[in-house]
């Protein structure tokens, strides 16, 4: 036990690194049962104390079983070998080995008989060349890897021959499932596994920490490792393809993809080591962001990325695969990265055999289909086939070693044709569709059911002919008439610059469209003009950019409506770094700038805007954490400006600078309004008085009076102070406190005693008394001092309230100066102080969930998600109630979330269900006019859808137009945004709101009957609800 706290010891004082720690421990060897459980207990006591991180212990306690159940399996194999031994007397050594063991080398040439090496140490065992010819010896030969080594080199070269390396492999893939990766663990004395990223179909991601890198003290020492699952695990054709793969992507170093350092093995636990990206990846981007679809301006950055990337990995001979928004990372800069290449085709080339089955499970499917045509009897034979329904899942069968996403695979992956480029295009194409209109071009169905079905490449709105075209192309189900690169796809959505969109047409152009052209043209580069130089002016190098935040919002305001929302949602990064610079100038404490009223205006700025800027949110943080630091920093000089040791003269301008830059930070702050302080200033213009310093207890009185102007002790400290100075003018003695008599003092002082309360009047009484007995050593001095402390005690005894414990711990304090030795007070003191700090444990705790519902909001709002961002405001109010942010910036964002989920349900067809949603949030947040105005054209629209199958009278049709031009006149750019998404949605009929009025109007029935069209009432939902 002594060896390991030494141990443990030397790893706390840095003086061991952690592997070296887990080495020296396993070195060790087994213990006795009772020392490895005290051991054990011991670990567990360090982690739950605090001393070692869980993770360390975790690792620890791992290595010491290992030892222990290692120790054991050798004892018991070195037995069994030598009863093997004596059963069996035929040696299976070669005769030439015989003076090598009569020399004591017996161990290192026996396998049999030397200990047992660990699991983790398979990948780098040669074995004996005498040992009896394996199984797979006719296997297919794989190349042992470089000497050169890359990335991590941990393991795939390290193998000297290819058939040992299969073998080892084999070997690997035949061994029992063992130990299972999970956080904590330490794979190869080295990768310290810290938490899970993700799972997919081959295994799992977790953070990694490499601790070589920690003991070169690199700076960023994290990796990603993909353990891969035991079902992938037990198939070695796929380890030793994988491996290859491995090997050729450890080649592909691009900026657009992540780089993959090595390919391992660590007992029955396969690994692969790769570049750590922190980000997002593209699938969880297009949920949060691009739902709705995306500008192909704004996702051009990330198209390109991808683009560089596959052509990069094809230029090698690589063919990604499976290619998908869950395979892209897109680092917190916007950069995006594509990982997992050619791990999907690894496991296609695991065997021979695997495409076979597969194309046979593929037939039995259909013949099960029996008499079944159309479209169910495909579907249900893709549901049968090997790879799955079409959906956006890996789809992994380790039986006959293949990996694909159906919903992004070609038709001849899926028909287990050899990999090519081409297929790889086909998945690039239906990711940008995602990105540009929140959908799969096939609604996640595989290429073959999509086929079978007739669907066609859907036209993306706000995309050329020509783009249209190249996306198309990219998304052909046969590969012949497939784009068979992505640099040709980019090139095909590349917009084209304005004189190559107008080379054909100007030779034979008239000079009447060249003129009207021109004057298109003009308008056009003069808004766009206007927009890019209002932009260039928010770069603090241009000189003539924006001088204050102000301005820079005024020149917004002067914009359209949804062309300010477009350039803060493209330009956001500049207008973000623009008013990043504007809080530097506002906010510096090194610099000695601490005008928080402007940097908190600046914020103000940002909320209107309704910029999304994880950047400006931790400077808030940051400044709000810097205003505290120095909030407590002038607390502390104010307090030495009341203390008459420090500061002889000018104390109360000193006071008065201290208070004024206070006042500045935080106005309304509890600092400048406490009794504790309200103290401090009694206490200086009594103590100036007393040493007839008049001016300056004049201007404590003034400045106590400007910061407490109600309080009637400073009134009768400045009568007090008149009457000392006319008392000195008359050469008389200055009446004071200690005018009164001992006796009248002890008197005084055991009154206020029966009734302690908090306050000025009580607290001066018993410092006057106090001034009269300081120097008072009779008994009834002390007895009268002793019912002080016995009344505070018994009045503070029953104090729990959390407002009251800081009144009651000032009256302790007053009792423990006249009374420091008393056992009560001091209890008292500790009790209250004990409820104070848990009374501020539960403000932090409140304050943090008023933070995190704030956060909650604007995240819900960014994301136009209503329905969180309602209950995040609800939980706010309830956390809250008071908090400015309810009654400023929130109603606005969430009333935002509610239009901008109306506007998504919309172009999904869903017109009842959007006016619905309006409605809610009217209700909800109180009738705001943009919501109720919304939730009216919501119900005009699903109105006219309804009545456009029907056939109205006269009366009815005009019901509806007199809503449609009231609610125009109401809102025109509300009804314009109507009718755009009205356009974009695949589910309602072209023609927009005037169009389906035209064609109600052409349905419109003649009266019968004689009835008089004058004389039918209009049904209520044609007509506007009076209310």
């Amino acid at each position: 036990m002594k060896d390991f706290e030494d141990l443990i010891t030397a790893f706390r004082e840095n003086t061991l690194g952690l592997v070296a720690l887990l080495d020296a421990v396993e070195a060790r060897g087994a213990r006795p049962t009772e020392d490895h459980l005290a051991e054990l207990a011991a670990l567990e006591r360090l982690r739950d104390d605090g001393a070692l991180a869980p993770a360390v212990a975790t690792a620890l306690s791992r290595r010491l079983q290992a030892s222990q159940h290692m120790t054991a399996a050798q004892a018991s194999q070195s037995q069994e070998a030598s009863q093997a031994s004596e059963l069996a007397d035929a040696t299976r050594m070669k005769p030439g080995l015989r003076p090598a063991l009569e020399a004591g080398l017996e161990p290192a040439l026996n396998p049999a008989l030397r200990p047992s090496p660990r699991v983790a140490d398979a990948a780098t065992v040669v074995q004996p060349t005498a040992a009896r010819a394996s199984p797979y010896d006719d296997a297919t030969v794989v190349k042992p890897a470089s000497r050169h080594q890359t990335g991590t080199g941990t393991g795939t070269g390290t193998g000297s021959d290819s058939s040992r390396n299969q073998a080892s492999w084999r070997r690997i893939a035949e061994a029992e499932a063992g130990v299972h990766a999970s956080v904590g663990m330490l794979l190869k004395g080295r990768f310290l596994l810290e938490r899970e990223l993700g799972r997919g179909g081959m295994g799992v991601v977790y953070l990694a920490r490499d601790e070589r890198k920690v003991e070169a003290r690199d700076r960023d020492p994290y990796v990603a490792v993909k353990v891969l699952n035991d079902e992938f695990r037990r198939h070695p054709d796929s380890l030793i393809a994988l491996q290859r793969e491995a090997r050729r992507a450890q080649q592909l170093a691009h900026d657009n993809i992540v780089r993959v350092y090595d390919f391992d093995k660590d007992g029955t636990i396969v690994f692969m080591t790769m570049e750590y990206i922190d980000g997002t990846d593209l699938r969880t981007l297009i949920r949060e962001r691009a739902y709705a679809g995306m500008r192909l301006d704004v996702v051009w950055p990330l198209i390109e990325g991808m683009a560089h990337a596959l052509e990069r990995a094809h230029a090698n001979g690589i063919v990604h695969s499976d290619f998908k928004p869950a395979n892209v990372m897109v680092t917190r800069e916007g950069v995006a990265k594509v990982f997992d290449f050619g791990i999907a085709r690894a496991g296609k080339y695991g065997g021979a055999h695997g495409h076979e089955a597969s194309h046979e499970a593929g037939h039995d499917a259909r013949r099960e289909a029996g008499q079944q045509t159309g479209y169910e009897a495909g579907r249900k034979a893709d549901q049968a086939a090997p790879h799955g329904p079409a959906n956006d899942h890996t789809v992994f069968d380790a039986g006959t070693l293949g990996a694909m996403t159906p919903a992004y695979a070609s038709l001849e992956m899926i028909e287990g044709k050899q990999p090519t480029s081409g297929d790889d295009v086909y998945a690039f194409g239906c990711v940008i569709v995602e990105l540009l209109t929140g959908q799969h071009p096939f609604d996640k169905l595989s290429a073959q059911a999509a086929l079978a079905e007739g669907r066609k490449a859907p036209f993306v709105p706000g995309l050329t002919k020509r783009q249209n075209k190249a996306l198309a192309d990219s998304l052909a189900f046969s590969g012949e008439a497939r784009l068979q690169s992505a640099l040709a796809l980019l090139e095909g959505l590349r917009r084209r610059r304005l004189h190559e969109r107008l080379a054909p047409y100007v030779a034979g152009a008239a000079v009447l469209v060249l003129l009207a052209v021109g004057g298109w043209l003009l308008h056009g580069f003069a808004r766009q003009r206007h927009a890019d130089d209002l932009m260039a002016r928010f770069s603090i190098s241009d000189p003539r950019h924006f001088s204050n935040e102000d301005q820079a919002a005024q020149a917004l305001n002067g914009l359209g409506n949804e062309q300010r929302r477009r350039i803060v949602l493209e330009q956001g990064d500049v207008i973000q770094n623009y008013l990043l610079a504007r809080l530097d100038e506002y906010w510096n404490p090194a610099a000695g700038r601490l005008d928080y009223a402007a940097a908190q205006h600046v914020f103000q700025l940002r909320e209107r805007l309704e910029l999304f800027s994880t950047a400006l949110d931790a400077r808030r943080k940051q400044i709000d954490d810097q205003r505290n630091t120095v909030l407590g920093d002038l607390s502390n000089q104010l307090d030495d400006t009341f203390d008459n040791a420090r500061f002889v003269e000018g104390r109360p301008a000193k006071a008065a600078d201290v208070i004024g830059r206070i006042r500045a930070l935080d106005p309304h702050g509890a600092l400048l309004t406490s009794a504790a302080l309200q103290m401090k200033f009694d206490a200086s213009i009594r103590h100036s008085i007393a040493n007839d310093k008049f001016d300056e207890a004049r201007a404590w009185i003034e400045l106590g009076l400007q910061m407490f102007p109600d309080s009637a002790q400073f009134k009768h400290r400045r009568s007090e102070l008149a009457a000392a100075v006319a008392a000195v003018a008359a050469g008389l003695p200055v009446p004071g406190s200690h005018s009164m008599t001992v006796a009248d003092a002890r008197r005084a002082l055991t009154d206020l005693a029966s009734r302690p309360a908090p306050g000025d009047p009580w607290r001066s009484a018993v410092a006057n008394a106090m001034a009269v007995l300081q120097n008072d050593t009779a008994p009834e001095t002390g007895q009268a001092i002793d019912a002080l402390a016995d009344g505070i005690v018994v009045a503070v005894g029953r104090v729990s309230d959390p407002a009251k414990v800081q009144p009651s711990l000032s009256l302790v304090d007053i009792g423990l100066k006249y009374d420091p030795q008393s056992t009560e007070l001091n209890e008292q003191r500790d009790r209250l102080q004990g409820l104070l700090q848990q009374q501020k444990i539960d403000q932090q705790v409140a304050d943090d969930e008023v933070a995190s519902a704030i956060d909650s909001l604007r995240r819900a709002a960014a994301a136009n998600d209503a329905d969180t961002a309602q209950e995040s405001f609800d939980r706010l109010k309830a956390l809250q109630p008071g908090n400015p942010f309810l009654t400023g910036v929130a109603p606005q964002l969430v009333s935002n979330a509610y239009l901008g989920d109306a506007r998504a349900l919309c172009r999904q067809g869903g017109l009842t269900d959007a006016a619905n949603l309006a409605s809610q949030g009217a209700k909800a947040l109180g009738a705001l006019p943009e919501l109720s105005n919304a939730a009216e054209r919501y119900e005009l629209a699903a109105a006219l859808e309804t009545a456009r199958k029907q056939h109205l009278t006269d009366v009815e049709y005009q019901g509806l137009q007199a809503r449609y031009d009231a609610d125009e006149a109401l809102d025109p750019d509300g009804m314009k945004q109507l009718d755009s998404d009205i356009g974009a949605s695949r589910q309602l009929p072209r023609g927009g709101l005037r169009g389906w009025l035209a064609q109600i109007k052409a349905r419109v029935r003649s009266p019968q009957n004689g009835a008089r069209a004058g004389a039918v009432r209009a049904p209520a939902q044609w007509t506007r609800d009076p209310a």
